[in-house]
């Protein structure tokens, strides 16, 4: 198995996208480390899909602009699946 543990100072639901962050830069090293790497497009969708059965509230658009470099538009239905 895995742990993970981490800390932070920031209130729950700051809206600064930390737990979004987070979430994909675990995934991406776990699939880093298992000889599966995710593209970006993945890592996006996997966390929102962790942090939508989390049920944080958050993660729809969060992780693109903490994980992905440059200036970027993000559009999305809110609902599940997101195709």
């Amino acid at each position: 198995g895995l742990e993970v543990e981490s800390w932070s100072n920031l209130p729950t639901g700051s809206g600064l996208g930390t737990s979004s962050i987070l979430a994909g830069c675990v995934l991406a090293a776990i699939g880093h480390c298992i000889g599966r790497p995710l593209d970006e497009s993945s890592v996006v969708h996997a966390v929102l899909r962790v942090e939508q059965l989390l049920t944080t509230g958050g993660g729809w658009q969060d992780q693109a602009g903490g994980l992905l470099p440059g200036a970027k538009i993000t559009r999305s239905e809110a609902r599940l699946p997101l195709h």
